[in-house]
């Protein structure tokens, strides 16, 4: 959790909120993931990825087994991509085929499910950011995005939670992961000319000076925990 948005301080006492919040979540044992399959992630152009989802039924039940498969195969395919790429932070399931709800994240103290996520507030300031995507790994796309944001979210054990002017980092992530679940890609999003907004990975690390210079924020690795 970052300390500042768009160069001014975020309160102490909404900084120790949202550590709160991440605290009060439950992740799911790392065994109980590796035993799910490991799934291929969708690459640009397959249909899943282009359609809405639907809300995940709830009150969520334990003894709903399919729900449950689908879910720990999407902390697979995060986990699996994190420990080949050594980086992501989150995925959501149209990016394993199903075009439901929910999302699986580690934001570096363990793996956890939002499940029907939803953004309840954005604020008026903006920045940019060079975003990347796990179905698009080898591009970088300049994008325009929320400074903050709350969202509600149901945890896998049916708790609701909702994390209250959430730091770029998180705000960044949130909107990405929800906007899978309405069929928008990073691509829908580019900010500015198409020739300048849009660059290979490897090129960005060749330049990254450069590159940075461009944005307002550089997305944080997050590859442990």
């Amino acid at each position: 959790i970052n300390a500042e948005y768009m160069g001014k301080l975020i309160p102490e006492h909404v900084i120790m909120m949202l550590k709160k919040a991440l605290a009060a979540i439950t992740p799911i044992p790392l065994d109980t993931i590796m035993k799910a399959d490991a799934p291929e992630i969708c690459v640009l152009g397959v249909r899943t990825l282009r359609m809405p989802s639907t809300p995940v039924p709830v009150p969520l039940s334990a003894h709903d087994t399919s729900f449950h498969s689908r879910k720990l195969q999407l902390h697979r395919a995060l986990y699996e991509f994190r420990t080949a790429k050594g980086y992501g932070r989150a995925i959501a399931a149209p990016q394993i085929g199903h075009n439901e709800r929910y999302l699986a994240a580690n934001l570096g103290h363990g793996f956890f499910t939002l499940v029907n996520p939803r953004i309840v507030w954005r604020s008026p300031e903006t920045f940019t950011l060079w975003d990347d995507c796990l179905s698009l790994p080898d591009l970088y796309v300049k994008t325009r995005r929320s400074a903050s944001i709350s969202v509600e979210f149901i945890d896998d054990f049916g708790g609701c939670h909702q994390w209250q002017h959430c730091d770029r980092s998180v705000s960044e992530l949130l909107q990405h992961e929800i906007d899978h679940l309405d069929g928008v890609l990073m691509t829908d999003r580019v900010e500015g000319p198409l020739a300048s907004a849009m660059i290979f990975r490897s090129a960005f690390e060749k330049d990254r000076d450069y590159y940075r210079s461009q944005v307002d924020y550089e997305i944080e690795t997050t590859a442990s925990g």
